[in-house]
């Protein structure tokens, strides 16, 4: 059980890099920083945290290769900052493209190498919200 106290809206994108930005941000928040001094770092944040977490998977094949989708319907050149990946090593690869953008493995990833749990909140097209 869960209990949701706030939701604050702040604006950590970056051409894609939004999802890890927002990861690494939030997680300062949660410790303590403040987002106006946060907020000029957020990039930089988010690309530690990239590679943080592609090393974090690369080290750890054993347990996040058997979670990766080989559903790749939804992918495209643009969200992937590059050619698709379609196998294990070219997927490794493509976590630290800049402009990647971050899937559910990359998310779990991240939470491990943090040591948080992170809840996806989605904001649907008729406004409403759900938890994925």
């Amino acid at each position: 059980m869960f209990f949701l106290v706030s939701l604050i809206d702040l604006d950590c994108g970056a051409d894609g890099s939004r999802g890890l930005n927002c990861i690494a941000v939030g997680t300062a928040i949660m410790r303590g920083g403040k987002f106006k001094d946060l907020e000029p770092k957020k990039a930089t944040m988010g690309a530690t945290l990239r590679v943080q977490v592609a090393t974090h998977i690369a080290k750890s094949e054993k347990d996040c290769k058997p979670l990766l989708s080989a559903d790749v319907s939804n992918a495209s050149v643009a969200r992937e900052d590059g050619d698709i990946p379609t196998t294990w090593e070219s997927w490794l690869h493509a976590i630290l493209r800049h402009r990647r953008w971050i899937r559910g493995l990359t998310i779990k990833a991240a939470a491990t190498r943090l040591g948080i749990k992170i809840i996806v909140v989605w904001k649907a097209q008729d406004g409403s919200w759900a938890l994925l």
